[in-house]
């Protein structure tokens, strides 16, 4: 380091990726749990037996939509304040500010998408 003190803002992105990815592994195993789907770990899958595990279909009842709709609004907010920091850290060092400016909307606008999933 060069005499810079770090930010704590820096780990939020790491933070953000790690919730996002265990909130989604914690629905697949609600839904394995409450038998809505077949585990990725079995060998032989009988055609029309269950669904695959897509998130949709883990997700589609309750107790994993649940878990699901509030693990994607954690998702939406963190990925909004990082798009923020990362707009207000990037705006004096860039030389065409459009390109910031639609990055940030982008962003809102993907963490909008995500609160109506």
């Amino acid at each position: 380091m060069d005499g810079k003190k770090c930010s704590v803002w820096m780990f939020l992105p790491l933070v953000f990726t790690l919730f996002t990815s265990s909130g989604l592994w914690i629905v697949y195993f609600i839904a394995v749990e409450d038998n809505k789907i077949i585990p990725l770990n079995v060998p032989d899958r009988k055609p029309g037996s269950k669904s695959p595990p897509y998130i949709s279909i883990a997700g589609d009842a309750p107790p994993a939509s649940c878990v699901f709709s509030q693990v994607m609004n954690m998702a939406a907010f963190l990925a909004l304040v990082v798009a923020v920091l990362r707009f207000i850290q990037m705006k004096p060092k860039v030389l065409n500010p459009w390109l910031n400016v639609s990055g940030l909307i982008a962003l809102c606008l993907t963490s909008f998408g995500m609160t109506l999933l």
